[in-house]
This record gives structure tokens, C-alpha cells and sequence, in this order.
């Protein structure tokens, strides 16, 4: 909605009309309800549902946006099975060729990449790279959506041996066993020995790499810059010698790590608990901020906690500690085989006030003001 709503604002035009039906004085939309959803708010922002919705479309608008949709032209049609046999054609495939035709992935890469609206994507890349060493035969189609899923994070891309960045990839080590490495993920997921479903998040693209490795695949061999030790930095008369927080490694920067895919997104309902998640990934660092990760990852926890709780039908009476309610998930979730006796057993000593990484020193990053948490707790605590 975001970005369609900004598309209208930038272009004011209306590309494709909504195919709607009158109803008395007014009509119903059956086709483009996104569409006028936004042109609706766009025109007047004081309908939107929310505060931030109102910020949002009130800074898109302007009087000139105002006025390209004070009137919208629609597909007006009467009949609701000609509406049905429209929304039959244009929704559910080609339909043999009665239908709208859907470009494929390399009909829709070439469009875009000859109109300039993008550059040329990570599967592409891939599948560019292999064919022109003949590592695979012309007429094979790679899964670009899945080799873009099982390389979508730069760790990944790097334990496979190279990087990608503006339509690129670049070898880190052995060219030649990068592309070996390729070559056989290209055949698995071509052959469809690997689907989507086994590389669907980063514990499963781990393991299926791992495999690879044991079984002799040139995996883990990037080279990578040699790093002096602390003896030749002290006898380097020209080099300054690295602050604590330039000494870092960068991957410590945040309690997150980039490469972790955001639970909540997939949840609107809980867009608070997305964006802290994205906050304490991508915004929120050590040393800067210790104060703000140590809160918002105690209210992180707490607001998966009540959601969890509200799914599986868990009712909290308002005497419930924290730790007692980290106790009922875990429970519940080991009952339900989402956690095995070990991950319990961590838990368990989560929930005791003697660990430093417990419920009782998370309540105390909110409430007690001579508590100050350290980064190595809340490294383990958000392990």
C-alpha cells in the first residue's frame, strides 16, 4: 500500500481503472480495491484508520495530487458474470491463452532490464555466470526466486564463496571452486532435489550447506584480510592503535543479526513488536544505545509472549510474574513439539532471579535505576 500510494502520488495517473458495479448511489469495487483504497486517502487523509496513516498520506498529498483524482474513470459493468468472467481472466493464469499471458521470470527480467527500471538480478547473475563457462546448458531455466531466497544474505552468499552487489557477483577466493559451488546448487534446484520449502529460513540454507561441505563442496573457503595481531600493531610505529568500539566486530554492532529474518513481519497486528525488531537489527548499537536494547528487547519479549499466549488460548491472571509467564509458553510450546527438554531446560534457568540472563534482570533493565546492563548480557540474552 506504501508503494502504491507513492507510485499514485509521483505519477498522478491511474494506469489501470477499477472494474466496479453500481449500487444505487454508489459502487462497488471488484477489482483495484487497493487501488482506490489509496486514492480515497490520498484525496482525503483524514479518513485514514490510524495517526501514522494520517502522517503518511498528508505528507503525500498536495493540492495538484488533490486534484488529478478528485474524479477517477472506472470500468463500469452491470452484469455480475461478465464481471466474474473478467476477474476469471485476468486473476487465475493464461487459461490456455484465453487470459492475460503472465511474463516468466526471464521474460520479466529482460523487460526490465531494457526499460532500465532494474538491474539484473542475483538468480540471473547466477544462471549468466555458469551458462558462459558451460558449467550448465543453455536451455536450462535456474529457479531465480529460490537461488535469490537461498542467497539472500551476505553471510550465506560468502560461506558459498562469493559476493553480489549492483547486478555483480564477485569471487572471494578460487573463482573456479565458487563456480563449482554453484553449479551444484544450480542442479539441485533445478532438478528440484532442493525446493523452496528446504531453504525457507536461515536454519534450514545452514544445513543444506553444511551438507555440501560434507560432502566436499568447496564451502568456507573465501579468503578473507589477514588481520594483524596485537604485538604488530604495537610494533607498527605509523599505525593508531583501534579503539574499543572500532575493534569491534562489525557483526557485534547489533543485538540482531542482518541475516535473521524478521519474525512479525508476516503479522500485522504486531507491527509494534516488527519495528523494534528492525530497530535493535539495524539502527539501535552497542555502547550508543546499551540503555534502549536492554528495554525494548524486555518489551520485545513480552509482546511475543502475550501474542503467543492469545494463539495457543493461554489466559495470564494479572498476578503473573514475567518469569511465571515465560514458564506457560515454554511449557506450552514444549507440549506442541516446538522446542525439545533441552530448550526447555535453557529456559528454566531463564526464569530463575539468579542467572545474570534472567526474568529478573530484564526487569530490572525497566526498573531498576542503578541497574546497568552490560553488552555481554544482552548478547546472551538475545541469543
Amino acid at each position: 500500500m506504501r508503494a502504491l500510494a507513492k507510485d499514485l502520488a509521483e505519477t498522478t495517473r491511474l494506469y489501470e481503472y477499477p472494474l466496479v458495479r453500481r449500487d444505487g448511489e454508489n459502487y462497488i469495487v471488484f477489482d483495484g480495491n487497493r487501488r482506490v483504497c489509496c486514492l480515497k486517502l490520498l484525496f482525503d487523509p483524514k479518513l485514514s484508520p490510524s495517526e501514522k496513516w494520517l502522517n503518511f498520506f498528508s505528507d503525500l498529498r498536495s493540492e495538484h495530487v488533490a486534484k488529478a483524482f478528485s474524479k477517477v474513470d472506472c470500468e463500469v459493468e452491470a452484469d455480475l458474470s461478465v464481471i466474474d468472467e473478467k476477474l476469471y481472466r485476468r486473476h487465475t493464469g493464461s487459461q490456455e491463452g484465453v487470459g492475460q499471458s503472465q511474463w516468466d521470470a526471464e521474460g520479466k527480467s529482460f523487460f526490465l532490464v531494457r526499460t532500465g527500471k532494474q538491474s539484473v538480478g542475483l538468480g540471473e547473475s547466477i544462471e549468466r555466470a555458469l551458462k558462459a563457462e558451460n558449467l550448465i546448458k543453455p536451455d536450462v531455466n535456474l529457479p531465480w526466486s529460490n537461488l535469490e531466497r537461498l542467497f539472500s544474505s551476505e553471510p550465506i552468499r560468502k560461506r558459498a564463496g562469493f559476493s553480489f552487489s549492483g547486478g555483480s557477483i564477485t569471487h572471494l577466493g578460487d573463482r573456479t571452486k565458487s563456480l563449482q559451488t554453484l553449479k551444484r546448487i544450480a542442479d539441485d534446484l533445478a532438478v528440484r532435489k532442493v525446493v523452496l520449502g528446504d531453504i525457507w529460513n536461515n536454519a534450514q540454507k545452514t544445513q543444506y550447506l553444511d551438507r555440501l561441505k560434507t560432502e566436499g563442496l568447496p564451502i568456507d573457503i573465501a579468503t578473507a584480510p589477514r588481520v594483524k595481531t596485537a604485538a604488530e600493531f604495537a610494533a607498527s610505529p605509523t599505525s593508531a592503535r583501534p579503539s574499543a568500539s572500532r575493534g569491534r566486530v562489525p557483526k557485534d554492532k547489533y543485538l540482531i543479526s542482518a541475516a535473521d529474518p524478521n519474525p512479525f513481519v508476516e503479522h500485522p497486528e504486531l507491527e509494534r513488536a516488527e519495528k523494534i525488531w528492525r530497530e535493535l537489527q539495524f539502527t539501535l548499537q552497542f555502547d550508543d544505545h546499551d540503555n534502549a536494547i536492554a528495554v525494548l528487547m524486555r518489551v520485545l519479549l513480552e509482546l511475543a509472549i502475550v501474542h503467543y499466549a492469545r494463539r495457543q488460548g493461554i489466559v495470564f491472571s494479572g498476578a503473573d510474574s514475567f518469569a511465571r509467564r515465560v514458564s506457560a509458553v515454554a511449557d506450552s510450546m514444549l507440549n506442541r513439539n516446538f522446542i525439545d527438554s533441552k530448550g526447555r531446560s535453557i529456559i528454566r534457568k531463564f526464569e530463575s532471579d539468579k542467572p545474570i540472563v534472567s526474568a529478573h534482570s530484564m526487569h530490572q533493565y525497566v526498573h531498576n535505576a542503578n541497574f546497568h546492563p552490560a553488552r555481554s548480557d544482552l548478547r546472551q540474552s538475545g541469543m
